[in-house]
């Protein structure tokens, strides 16, 4: 049995962290943290376990996992201070503020002999993982696009407040890592990434931003990640390959690949009627199990991808194998995070340097 301590007793811990570690058989957990007393306090008693609003006091007695679900400008350091102490760290997305401090954290695991995870749940959404686990056999073929899409306001309590507030500390690393590890997942070199801003407030804030990719090892892959605020809210990955495509919708739970060649009207028909047929079954066995589950801990409806990405990570300890997600997946999606900030920046700049240069130019009749 693998101990758990959880460092962050927030929205994550409570509905997806806590429900999972009290599913799985293969875990128990050793004690909770969170820096308000009253939160630390609450989650304690809820849990029959230790707590503490220190994290110094909490690190004396590190158990065999942390998972770290505070702030992400702490996620480096409180990382770091686990894996050197002895513990497996499972850390929130973003892995960190900055490529500099993930790669800091991938050298602490690298030097301790840790595993060192990253929540990307949505990978483990099980329509995902479906559709991941037939790439990786070959029935795709080898891919030639990965897409993503993200659509809707960041924050319902906070409609008005812009994905790049605070950098990826904000509501940008609370929404924006989603779309972009979809594709970054696929993935082994993001150094090409080409970003536009395809929309900004008034106040210079990101309402919608686009990033190509493509890489050279593997002929023809690209990918591409949409977001857009302006859009209905959805969150769609569309992966394509020489042999098949296949759209998953993350929203309603459900995934349609087709994988006809022939385009003649039979084929047309009978490929439709397949992705009828798989979205039905979708829909049946979602009604079904959130009929049934909803409630239960470690339901994917309550905690979607988070209790199959915690499986999988207690798994590759106790078999010392490669994490579900590893630290070089985590760099690649805050890559991406540093690379829209620039953008944004970048684009700031020049509005304000544009203003500045109109602000010189005389008026019509401004020389009588």
């Amino acid at each position: 049995m693998l101990t758990v301590g959880i460092v962050g007793c927030g929205k994550a811990s409570k509905q997806y962290h806590f429900p999972v570690v009290e599913a799985l058989d293969r875990v128990e957990l050793a004690w909770v943290c969170d820096l308000d007393t009253e939160t630390a306090r609450a989650a304690g008693v809820e849990h029959d376990v230790p707590w503490y609003d220190d994290v110094d006091e909490a690190y004396e007695s590190l158990p065999d996992i942390v998972h770290v679900n505070t702030p992400v400008f702490t996620h480096a350091e409180l990382t770091k201070r686990a894996l050197h102490g002895g513990s497996h760290v499972l850390v929130e997305k973003p892995m960190a503020m900055t490529v500099a401090e993930c790669e800091q954290m991938q050298a602490a695991a690298e030097e301790t002999g840790r595993k060192l995870c990253v929540v990307h749940n949505n990978l483990f959404f099980d329509p995902m993982r479906a559709v991941m686990e037939r790439v990786a056999d070959g029935k795709y073929g080898d891919l030639v696009t990965v897409r993503s899409f993200l659509g809707g306001q960041p924050n319902p309590d906070a409609p008005h407040r812009g994905w790049t507030d605070d950098s990826h500390g904000g509501p940008i690393g609370d929404r924006l890592p989603h779309p972009i590890y979809l594709v970054t997942h696929f993935m082994d070199d993001v150094s090409d990434a080409d970003v536009t801003i395809t929309s900004t407030t008034d106040d210079g804030d990101v309402l919608g931003v686009t990033v190509a990719l493509s890489q050279d090892d593997r002929v023809g892959l690209s990918g591409t990640i949409t977001a857009s605020e302006h859009a209905i809210p959805s969150k769609r990955a569309t992966v394509i390959g020489e042999d098949r495509l296949a759209v998953v919708d993350l929203f309603n739970y459900a995934a349609v690949e087709y994988s006809t060649v022939d385009r003649s009207a039979v084929s047309i028909v009978a490929d439709n009627a397949r992705a009828a047929g798989q979205l039905v079954t979708s829909t049946v066995g979602n009604v079904l199990g959130y009929a049934l589950d909803q409630r239960g801990p470690g339901s994917k409806y309550a905690a979607p991808g988070h209790y199959a990405l915690v499986e999988q990570f207690v798994d590759a300890i106790v078999h010392d194998r490669e994490p579900p997600v590893t630290a070089a997946d985590g760099i690649r999606c805050v890559t991406l995070l540093e690379r829209i900030e620039a953008a944004r920046e970048e684009q700031a700049v020049g509005a304000m340097r544009a203003d500045g240069e109109g602000a010189d130019e005389p008026s019509d009749g401004a020389d009588g």
